[in-house]
């Protein structure tokens, strides 16, 4: 049979949908609060439905991305440094006790340090959208169920609203029919 591939927006939070899906006669294989996973790793509808969640926090990497660019070009004319020359210094001041740091060089690291943190910014907040959030770690911040009925798999997204699910598999359609009555 052909695989498909179907998906279903509902308004239905973790439980409930636990609830639906468990009364469809489904496995749960997993249900978490908590997950992290990696753009790549969702499929595009997922994706689509994640970036219309966060478009205005990934508005505000954008900006603080520019932001960044211009410095980094601002910082390359002032110094005419490259990253291979920052190595260069990292290298000579790990082999001689006797390398001196003149202002220059510190004024280098308090701009590298400066960029480090901005780029964390940026990733912090493309990765969990509202800037409020206490954690950082790997990939998007969802709740998640993985269901399974015969041969078709579910899984059910949420991240801050608009909760998506995808079906998969050989009755994928019919089984999307049935589950949209209920969601």
């Amino acid at each position: 049979m052909e695989q498909k591939l179907v998906y279903l927006h509902t308004d239905k939070n973790l439980e409930e949908a636990k609830q639906i899906l468990e009364q469809e006669e489904m496995e749960i294989l997993l249900k978490t609060d908590t997950m992290y996973i990696d753009f790549s790793d969702m499929t595009e509808e997922e994706q689509s439905s994640w970036i219309k969640l966060m478009k205005d926090d990934l508005e505000d990497a954008v900006d603080d991305l520019e932001i960044f660019y211009r410095k980094i070009q601002l910082f390359n004319k002032k110094n005419y440094t490259t990253p291979e020359n920052v190595r260069k210094m990292f290298e000579a001041l790990s082999k001689s006790n006797d390398f001196v740091l003149s202002q220059a060089h510190r004024d280098l690291i308090r701009e590298i340090v400066e960029f480090g943190r901005k780029t964390r910014h940026i990733s912090y907040v493309t990765r969990f959208g509202t800037r409020n959030i206490e954690r950082f770690g790997e990939g998007i911040r969802c709740s998640c169920i993985i269901a399974r009925k015969g041969t078709d798999i579910v899984r059910y997204l949420e991240f801050l609203k608009d909760p998506i699910i995808t079906i998969n598999g050989p009755n994928a359609t019919s089984l999307k029919s049935s589950l949209e009555k209920q969601f």
